[in-house]
């Protein structure tokens, strides 16, 4: 007859009622139910469950386990159960015992096989204590039959309190066999699986598992995630210096400083590039784990390395999340790089930034400046810095050829650092010959993601004795895909220093208005496309002469147009009561020589 069967194990529901066999089941039936459970279950607990389930139901019995021996721990374990109803489970108790305590019971495995004991007539007699046997206390008898490979007891099957067919052992004898070789084909799977998915050099999480679970974000994204990702600097001249074996061991050091300081999964992804994904942590506990973490690879002496971290809750996008975390760590990888520069050692191993910091020291980068000016009085206020490049031929590059792919590159701190270098370097000649005015720098979100940042940029004012308050840091609205703590302590960190902060090309993308009721900024700069039609187009004027209101209604904001070209332009700009503008009427970007004439003569277009 067909077996109806359902139950609960471990809180998880079964399809399936209790396993009913008839008085008179043949113990073939019974082995043959327990096959075809084992092999077609495919759930390594539930199939043993209903397997267990199957043998108690035959002898109508109180409990059914399988205990295991680990060899290596010397220990004994319950690593599978099925119990009655109102029976209490034995597998917490009944885990990593030792193994010692029960020689005399395994013995008995190797003398009689498969056996009966009358545990309460034992313990009347006073002999259950010699023979120290693994029972519950309310167990009054037991069957067992041992679990064997390759001739070698290594556990057994047992069933507690049988109430029926409790002197046939041949169901246990017949079962034992199966469930070894299911428990070790199911093993054997287990260990192929975790070699597939671990990496043999440090014991972490490898990238095939990465990518499984990268595959997992896509039907499912965690309520909170912070990452890290790792990479070591200068592997390559490491291993060039000291051998592949000593490699190896900085590879598994920094394996261990994540291991010990971070709570989430760490994976290798690469030779030295490691993630660790963490689901579910807080901010709090994610920032304490981080900066425990940068504790432990400062105090390092053999190796260094860049770190990105990224937090965030109620995550949208793992992604995207995942291409600021890497931005983060390429900006680390430029500081460590600027360093090497720094010491004068720059060779070929930093490849495309070596490249660029050469053409750099070759003179193939210029600042430009390009004036920017009050719209009521005409006088020039300020300008703003910008890079140009020449080909090894001395042939003009566009900037729009160089700088996207140098922020594909994570590369592009080098040109912003440089363009303010120069600007200060400037700035303190203009200062010295009497000129007051402030000069704006762009910098790149990448560059913005560089731990210390700030104090680089303080750094450099202070190298050219350049007071903070004169240069003024524009950023884009690219800045919102940071994290907006870190982004508020970033802006903060910058005006506490003494530079301004100016929002860049607002109004070409619709996250600015965001932006602007999270984050303070001391000016806000209107893009090209809005000031392109204003002569011509309604609707646009409608836009600017509000946006302008609306940033004049906040605190201490000042406004500034560029791109004009027109001189109705700039009277419609001027009667919207903006505050300064940049554009061809005024003047092109011009180098410093041209634009140090400007500040003398002073532009008149329109006075």
């Amino acid at each position: 007859m067909p077996f109806d069967f359902s139950a609960k194990a471990g809180g998880t529901s079964l399809a399936a009622a209790e396993v009913l066999f008839p008085q008179d089941a043949s113990t073939e039936d019974v082995v043959l139910h327990c096959l075809h459970t084992l092999t077609c279950e495919k759930d390594l607990d539930t199939a043993f469950y209903l397997f267990l389930k199957a043998v108690g139901s035959y002898y109508h019995a109180a409990r059914a386990q399988i205990f295991e021996f680990n060899v290596r721990d010397k220990t004994i374990s319950n690593t599978f159960e099925w119990c009655a109803e109102n029976i209490p489970s034995q597998l917490v108790e009944f885990h990593c015992l030792p193994l010692a305590d029960f020689l005399e019971f395994i013995d008995k495995f190797s003398s009689d096989g498969e056996f009966y004991l009358d545990l309460k007539h034992l313990r009347e007699q006073g002999e259950s204590a010699d023979l120290r046997v693994p029972y519950a206390d309310d167990c009054d008898c037991m069957m067992a039959s041992p679990l064997l490979h390759e001739g070698r007891i290594v556990g057994f099957i047992s069933v507690d309190n049988p109430t029926q067919h409790s002197g046939d052992l041949s169901l246990l004898r017949s079962v034992s066999d199966i469930v070894q070789v299911e428990l070790e084909q199911r093993r054997l799977l287990e260990r192929l699986e975790h070699m597939s998915y671990t990496d043999t050099l440090t014991g972490l999480r490898n990238r095939n598992h990465y990518d499984r679970l990268m595959k997992e974000y896509e039907e499912r994204t965690p309520e909170s995630l912070g990452i890290v990702f790792a990479s070591l600097n200068g592997m390559k001249r490491i291993n060039n210096a000291h051998g592949t074996a000593y490699g190896d061991q900085i590879i598994i050091k920094a394996a261990q400083v994540l291991r010990e300081n971070l709570s989430g999964t760490v994976f290798r992804i690469g030779g030295d590039e490691f993630a660790v994904l963490s689901e579910g942590i807080s901010r709090e506990d994610f920032e304490r784990e981080t900066i425990a973490m940068h504790s432990a690879f400062a105090a390092e002496r053999d190796f260094s390395a860049a770190v990105g971290c990224v937090w965030r809750a109620d995550v949208e996008n793992v992604p995207s999340l995942l291409l600021e975390a890497s931005e983060t760590l390429n900006a680390g990888k430029q500081a460590y790089y600027q360093s090497l520069f720094a010491k004068g050692e720059v060779t070929s191993h930093v490849g495309a930034s070596g490249e660029l910091v050469r053409e750099i020291a070759e003179g193939r980068f210029m600042v430009y400046y390009q004036p920017q000016v009050n719209i009521h009085t005409g006088k020039i206020v300020g300008a703003e810095a910008l890079v140009r490049k020449r080909d090894a031929a001395g042939a003009p590059i566009p900037p729009n050829k160089f700088i996207p792919l140098y922020e594909r590159e994570g590369i592009i701190a080098h040109v912003d650092l440089f363009v303010m270098a120069q600007a200060c370097a400037a700035m303190r000649v203009w200062l010295d010959e009497g000129f007051d005015l402030h000069l704006s720098v762009n910098f790149s979100r990448v560059t913005l993601l560089q731990r210390g940042i700030v104090d680089t940029m303080r750094k450099i004012c202070e190298q050219n004795h350049v007071p903070p308050s004169h240069i003024t840091i524009e950023v884009t609205e690219s800045i919102s895909k940071m994290d907006q703590k870190q982004l508020q302590e970033l802006l903060r960190s910058i005006n506490e220093i003494g530079f301004t902060v100016s929002l860049d090309d607002f109004g070409s993308q619709y996250s600015n208005l965001s932006i602007l009721s999270l984050m303070d900024f001391d000016e806000i700069k209107f893009d090209r496309s809005l000031v392109d039609k204003l002569e011509e187009n309604q609707k646009s004027r409608v836009v600017m002469e509000n946006s302008i209101k609306m940033c004049h209604g906040l605190k201490n904001v000042s406004t500034l147009a560029e791109g004009i070209e027109t001189a109705g332009q700039l009277a419609l700009l001027k009667s919207y009561q903006c505050d300064y503008g940049q554009g061809y009427f005024f003047s092109k970007p011009v180098p410093p020589e041209e634009f140090r004439r400007l500040l003398e003569t002073g532009i008149d277009v329109f006075l």
